[in-house]
C-alpha cells in the first residue's frame, strides 16, 4: 500500500498498471466540518477557548473561517 498526500506525476506514472484509489480532499469535507464543530463545542464548554466566553456569531465567524481556510485537510 503506498499513500500520498499530493498528487505526483512521477510517482502515479511509475505505478499507474497497479490498482489504485484516488481521494480527493473535498471527500472528507463532512467529516472536517463534524470534527470542527464537535471541537468548537468540547473546548468552549470546558472554557479552553477565550475561557468559554464565545457569542453565537462569533462561534459561527471561527468555525467559518476554519473551515474555509481547511482547504478539505
Amino acid at each position: 500500500m503506498f499513500i500520498c498526500s499530493r498528487h505526483n506525476l512521477d510517482i502515479e506514472n511509475h505505478l499507474r498498471d497497479l490498482p489504485h484509489v484516488r481521494i480527493e480532499a473535498r471527500d472528507n469535507a463532512q467529516d472536517i466540518e463534524n470534527y470542527v464543530r464537535q471541537q468548537l463545542t468540547v473546548r468552549i464548554q470546558d472554557k479552553r477557548l477565550l475561557r468559554g466566553k464565545v457569542s453565537s456569531e462569533l462561534r459561527k465567524h471561527i468555525e467559518e473561517v476554519i473551515l474555509r481556510d481547511a482547504n478539505g485537510m
